[in-house]
Order: structure tokens, then sequence, then C-alpha cells
């Protein structure tokens, strides 16, 4: 019963994060998806993300505003390293360690 109060909080938060990378303008690597749903794209790889297949966010959108809005272009590259930092921080380190004592 445990196991499944914690998938459906893990694929809330997946969805929260694939959410807010979305809104953000991080870019997902279409290498691996090929033909698949722009948000479906977003939390699978916040899925493998949150298991440790790790991938850094990409930010070209931004990158190409630096030369016009430096100020906003650096604030929002900083804000997709730290969100990305949190997703990797709350998926993968606590909410596995939660399954880990939930199955152990």
């Amino acid at each position: 019963m445990d196991v499944g109060f914690f998938t459906f909080f893990f694929f809330c938060w997946t969805m929260i994060f694939s959410f807010l990378y979305r809104v953000q303008g991080i870019e997902i690597d279409d290498e691996d998806y090929q033909n698949v749903n722009t948000y479906a794209k977003f939390a699978l790889q916040i899925f493998r993300n949150s298991i440790g297949d790790n991938k850094t966010p990409l930010y070209s959108f931004w990158s190409s505003h630096i030369s016009d809005h430096y100020f906003i272009a650096t604030s929002m590259i900083s804000y997709s390293w730290i969100l990305w930092l949190s997703n990797q921080f709350f998926m993968l380190i606590i909410l596995l360690n939660f399954l880990i004592a939930i199955i152990g």
C-alpha cells in the first residue's frame, strides 16, 4: 500500500518538474525521443534524471538572447541550473531514499 502512495507522489513530482522545465524554456535533446509528444519528452527526461540517468539542461533559447537582454538571459540560465539541481536533489536523493525505506 505504501508503494502505491509513493508511486503517486513520485508521478506528481515528475509532472511538476516537467511542467517547470517546459515553462522555463529548457530544451530536451531529441536524440532519444524521436516522434514523441513534447510533454511526454519532458516527463520521460525528468523520470530518467530522477533514477540517475542524468542529462544537463539545454537552454539555447536563453543563450541566444544574452546579447539583447543580458540580465534576464543570465538570470534564466541560472534558474535553469537551480531547477535542475533541485530536481536532482529532491527526486534522486530524497525520493529514492524514501523508496528504499519503504521497500526495506
